[in-house]
């Protein structure tokens, strides 16, 4: 559906007003079939069947100021997920909009314009409206959608995956940045990402990343992070590449090489760095306090469990403190 095309005129009764019109002329043009009232407060300005698109028109202008179409809405208008005949419309959270027949008025404390298409009806992004949909559904029906939206080539595996990162409260998280990932061919550098980004928010010293290096036997090998001048490296296994015995003898053996060479070796996967990386952050931090470095980890916002890591030592819990 195309909803650039021009619609059928919509009428609030605000607009109606400022026109000239009287409450008693709008009264009139109701009581003679002339217009329709849709929703409360807003009309068609004709008689006879009043096409979807007209609702759909309706249904934004009677939600009022920064709404817009979403959820299973805007992914039919979007044409990648059949009309469900409920309307769903998005607004802020400390709007409130009473819903109506056939009319779900969803309210979001993560709502921007940056995720509304400008398109003739406000609607929410591909990104945002997959997103909505996997908030409401069970996790075997998360791969589904991630599927389907990015095979609609409304968007890309790199914006799913920063919109994903950027909702923090995302139902099922987790398992969409690891599908998109996937999709994308790089769960590892997934990891990296969020890893890089949980150390930041904690204020854990900056590492090098991706260093190459040569073990005893001759071997190259490439140690993901490495937090010089302290001896501590991370490494970080994606769900892809790290399942067969042979790639599993090989973290080993590199897990091995740096503790023959004085480093204290972490290692990290995806569930751990995508669901507890306050934790995560709290172990790196006191590996790098045991070996001296002077900083402080720092407590990433009301919900962090940055303190639990630490404060199994005192040194630990003196430096958060």
């Amino acid at each position: 559906m195309d909803d650039e095309q021009p619609l059928p005129r919509v009428v609030s009764r605000p607009a109606a007003l400022a026109s000239g019109l009287t409450d008693r002329a709008v009264q009139h043009r109701l009581r003679t079939g002339r217009w329709q009232t849709l929703y409360p407060g807003t009309y068609a300005p004709f008689s006879g069947p009043v096409p979807r698109e007209v609702w759909f028109d309706a249904a934004v202008q009677y939600a009022g100021v920064g709404a817009a179409l979403s959820h299973q809405t805007a992914a039919f208008l979007q044409g990648w997920r059949p009309d469900s005949g409920i309307i769903h419309v998005t607004v802020d959270a400390r709007r409130r909009v009473d819903p109506q027949q056939d009319l779900h008025v969803h309210r979001s404390r993560q709502w921007s314009g940056a995720e509304v298409e400008p398109t003739l009806i406000p609607r929410t992004t591909p990104e945002r409206t997959a997103l909505d949909l996997i908030a409401n559904v069970e996790a075997a029906k998360v791969a589904g959608l991630v599927t389907d939206v990015i095979r609609s080539r409304l968007t890309t595996p790199e914006k799913m995956l920063a919109a994903a990162i950027l909702r923090t409260r995302q139902r099922h998280r987790g398992l969409v940045v690891v599908l998109v990932g996937e999709a994308a061919g790089g769960i590892d550098s997934v990891l990296e990402l969020m890893f890089a980004r949980g150390l930041r928010l904690h204020h854990i010293l900056e590492p090098r990343r991706q260093v190459g290096e040569v073990l005893p036997n001759g071997r190259l090998i490439r140690v993901d992070t490495l937090f010089e001048p302290y001896p501590v490296v991370a490494e970080l296994d994606g769900r892809l590449g790290h399942s067969t015995a042979v790639e599993v003898a090989r973290d080993q053996a590199r897990d091995n090489a740096h503790v023959l060479s004085g480093r204290l070796p972490l290692r990290y996967g995806w569930l751990r760095v995508l669901g507890d990386m306050c934790q995560v952050a709290g172990e790196v931090g006191r590996a790098l306090m045991s070996l001296g470095w002077p900083g402080v980890p720092r407590i990433c916002g009301s919900s962090c469990t940055l303190g639990r890591a630490l404060s199994s030592t005192d040194q630990g819990y003196r430096r958060l403190a």
